[in-house]
This record gives C-alpha cells, structure tokens and sequence, in this order.
C-alpha cells in the first residue's frame, strides 16, 4: 500500500483499503497484545464505538513509568495517542469523518470526534511502545510534548504548530 506522507494521511489510506468493520490504527513502533483483536472484538460488542489501550514503555527507565502511571488519568480527560492502539468502530471512525487533514494532532482532534460518537473503551492491551524516540532527552521531549499539548488547547493551529515542531527538531 501506498500512501502520500504525513501521519494522518498515512491512517486515512489505511482506513480506507481495510475491510473490516473495527478498524485499528497503531504506530509503526509499537507492539499490540497477542490478543489485542479480542480485546476489540469484546469492546465493541459491549456497545463501545471505540476506545484505546494501555501503554507501556519498558526500557523508558524513569520518565516512561511515570507515563504509564499517568495514562489512565489522562484517559479520563479523555485524552489519549496513537501510541496507545486506537481503535474504532467502522461506522464511528466514518460517521467522525475520519482523521483530519492536518499535519499535526491528527490523533487528537479524531479522539474529540470519536469521544463525542459514544463510549469508549480503555482496555488493559497492554501497547508497548519503543522509548528510543525520547531517551537520553527526556525532559526537553516532555516539555517539548507539554508545549505543544497546551499550545493546542488554546487554539494554535496544527499547521502552526508543526513549524514549531519542526523546529525544536524532533
């Protein structure tokens, strides 16, 4: 399969060819749960339209326990990545439009949309994701993340800030 760059674009592409009526979006650098379609299968016969799992990071030394001890906190914002599995309901992901077309914050702005469709599921997974992207430069990578999260919130727009993004150099 071939797809134009950028994220979002990357999970529109695969939305689209997949056939199935649950649709799963993970990052290339993460590892689902051997039973990561029964967990699916489950939610969404519960009634959810969608929802994501529980992220690990096992060779994230310090920072990536304090985030897997922050994640289901931040679940209930709700907030919640790409990095964490996120799954829908084929009708939900297509009745929320999809992600967006915007080089930033595909994830989140999908997860408002998708919040917004019905319940969603937090399930035990767990993801584990490669804290390689981040190690060595934790703090600078959080606050880099914090930034940006805030930025967002207060109506900056993706395009604004993937210059930014860019910028700082990750």
């Amino acid at each position: 399969m071939r797809s134009e760059p950028g994220r979002g674009q990357q999970l529109r592409t695969g939305a689209e060819a997949a056939t199935g009526d649950a649709l799963l979006f993970l990052h290339a650098d993460v590892l689902p749960p051997v039973d990561v379609a029964a967990q699916i299968s489950e939610a969404l016969d519960s009634g959810y339209v969608g929802g994501n799992f529980h992220l690990r990071y096992p060779d994230g030394g310090p920072l990536g326990r304090w985030l897997e001890w922050l994640a289901p906190f931040y679940r209930r914002l709700p907030r919640y990545y790409g990095d964490s599995g996120i799954f829908a309901r084929r009708d939900a992901h297509d009745a929320c439009g999809g992600f967006p077309h915007v080089p930033i914050m595909e994830d989140v702005v999908f997860v408002r949309r998708l919040e917004a469709a019905g319940r969603t599921a937090y399930l035990p997974g767990p993801m584990v994701s490669a804290a390689r992207r981040w190690r060595g430069r934790e703090l600078r990578t959080l606050l880099l993340w914090a930034s940006m999260q805030a930025a967002f919130a207060l109506g900056v727009t993706p395009w604004r800030l993937v210059r930014f993004y860019r910028a700082a150099g990750s």
